[in-house]
């Protein structure tokens, strides 16, 4: 296939109309040197059709602009990559705009156009959408059974026509499906087919005959996708099929009806790890307090069947039961279907005055990284899986963990306290002075003025003397600690105060003065915090925060022999 021909990017200025580069500097006849923006992409024109008007995001790999067809006035949506690619890469990326676009299918987002630009950038060009995506819609809590399962339904239309065409989606997750409303509510578009797999006939046709790698090929002995929808096939690093998108969708299925993925550990290998040793907590035990219908429960466990053998032996025919289920009238009503049509021909009544109306998300491309996986990792070994499942059969209880307690096993950790031995001693020092100086006054000084002046003294002293049985307590102090690392944290103070944090996430803690605590978190060293000193570093009066940021762990020997060190530190 001979290398894509380079897309030019120009400018027009507004009061000569001359044409110029949109990175060149134009100084105008008629006003004047013209300003360049800070993206010098908006505004300017791809081709001499596709006019960027807005910035819409950005990821790690791409940025999607807002642009309009400058002769037929139709929205679109462009998404760039921000790196230039050798003409082998530009050949991947035009194959993956090729497989997506040539599947024609109603919900599968259309791509219309692809190119690179002078400066060896690809982008692609799409349809515009105006609606949300299904990540957004399910964090707003768990779908009624009938809405999930017209959605569900599209999705595997959509799916099946994608498979018809020999590819496989490899990443689909609610983040890569849109839900619009286009003639009808919940209108499903899928998209991002950035990890797509395209099998061997389709890319020989689609490149023309030429000997292209496979499309996103992965790495020998890695995985890519999303963790929380990856199947086990994937996840162990086996052959697959189609049946991966099958076992991401009854997922998102899962999803969908309990508003809780089906696995979820301490991090992304630990999540994967789930999938390929665990059985999911079925829904109606995980939700018990909905009312999900066990035939809808029957078709999410078997499109999640753990062997792929075991699953629907398409997604044809896993839509065909989902609409069969649909059509029996079984399902309870969907409370939003019962309202007046809700089609983009009924307008809703206008907001109050000062009242702000929803914004919806606009473009199919909110992530900016659709040719970034979730995931790209080492494939867990054979011993690794065995080792799990072998400590899964000595637990069989199958009694899900409380969502505040860490999925993984974490080593005990035991926290110096600070010995009140000394404060006792001390003080019993300082009783002692004081009643031999008494004593002494008032055998040497003599009268009574001095003997009431002792007295007076004495008893002064006695006022002040702490308990030899009960040592004055530390203040305490409302403490914040935010947790700056990439993983999930275990945080313990004392033997009674703890808390796990999130990535990003805080928590706050009233503890005394001189508590020391200890972080902690899978795959990380593990780090000492001293509440003295964090609040002497805060200032008096002042909020005490205390950021959390774990380092990356060593091997096991060379790990030990730092705590050691650390430790002989410490007595000295």
């Amino acid at each position: 296939m001979s290398e894509s021909p380079s897309t030019g990017v120009t400018r027009v200025c507004g009061n000569c109309q001359q044409v110029y580069g949109y990175k060149e500097k134009h100084v105008c006849p008629k006003g004047g040197a013209a300003e360049v923006p800070a993206d010098p992409l908006i505004g300017a024109t791809l081709g001499g059709r596709y006019l960027i008007e807005s910035f819409l995001s950005s990821g790690g790999m791409g940025v999607v602009y807002r642009a309009k067809h400058s002769v037929l006035d139709k929205p679109l949506a462009i998404k760039l990559l921000r790196e230039a690619q050798d003409p082998m890469m530009q050949q991947r990326f035009l194959l993956e705009a090729k497989s997506a676009c040539h599947i024609g299918h109603e919900n599968i987002v259309d791509i219309t156009d692809f190119g690179v630009l002078d400066d060896g950038r690809p982008y692609l060009v799409m349809e515009f959408l105006q609606g949300q995506s299904l990540e957004s819609v399910i964090a707003k809590g768990a779908l009624p059974p009938l809405r999930s399962c017209r959605i569900a339904e599209q999705i595997a239309r959509g799916l099946h026509a994608v498979h018809e065409k020999g590819i496989v989606h490899r990443d689909l997750k609610p983040g890569n499906i849109f839900i619009l409303e286009r003639g009808r509510k919940d209108f499903v578009k899928i998209l991002d087919f950035g990890i797509a797999k395209v099998m061997a006939g389709t890319r020989e046709s689609l490149s023309g005959g030429a000997n292209l790698p496979n499309l996103r090929a992965t790495a020998t002995g890695t995985v890519l996708g999303t963790p929380e929808y990856l199947s086990p096939e994937q996840g162990a690093g086996e052959a697959f099929d189609a049946r991966v998108d099958q076992y991401a969708l009854g997922c998102i299925m899962y999803e969908m009806l309990t508003g809780q993925v089906p696995f979820r550990g301490n991090g992304p290998m630990s999540t994967l790890m789930k999938h390929l040793t665990e059985k999911p907590v079925p829904p109606r035990k995980r939700r018990a307090d909905l009312n999900i219908p066990e035939s809808l429960e029957k078709i999410v466990l078997k499109a999640m069947a753990q062997q792929k053998e075991n699953r629907y032996a398409s997604m044809d025919e896993l839509a065909n039961v989902l609409q069969e289920l649909i059509d029996s009238g079984t399902l309870p009503p969907d409370p939003a279907m019962m309202r007046p049509s809700s089609s983009l021909q009924t307008v809703a009544t206008s907001p109050s005055p000062g009242t702000p109306s929803a914004q919806p998300e606009l473009s199919p491309l909110t992530s900016g990284d659709m040719f970034a996986p979730t995931l790209q990792a080492a494939i867990p070994s054979k011993a690794d899986i065995a080792k799990e499942k072998a400590r899964l059969k000595e637990n069989p209880s199958g009694i899900e963990p409380k969502p505040h307690l860490a999925t993984e096993r974490v080593p005990p950790i035991v926290l110096s306290k600070r010995s009140s031995l000394p404060v006792v001693l001390l003080g019993v020092a300082g009783v002692m002075v004081l009643l031999l100086v008494a004593v002494l006054a008032v055998k040497l000084g003599g009268g009574s003025k001095s003997h009431a002046t002792e007295a007076a003294d004495l008893g002064a002293g006695k006022s002040v003397m702490p308990s030899l049985g009960e040592p004055a307590a530390p203040k305490e102090q409302k403490i914040s600690f935010e947790n700056q690392s990439t993983g999930k944290v275990t945080l313990l103070c004392g033997s009674k105060k703890n808390c796990i944090l999130d990535v990003g996430k805080s928590c706050e803690l009233v503890l005394p003065e001189d508590t020391k605590c200890e972080a902690s978190a899978t795959g990380f060293r593990s780090q000492s915090v001293d509440v003295a000193d964090a609040i002497r570093g805060a200032g008096k009066g002042k909020a005490v925060l205390i950021p959390i940021q774990l380092d990356a762990d060593k091997p096991a020997g060379k790990a030990g022999k730092v705590k050691k060190t650390k430790a002989k530190s410490k007595k000295r």
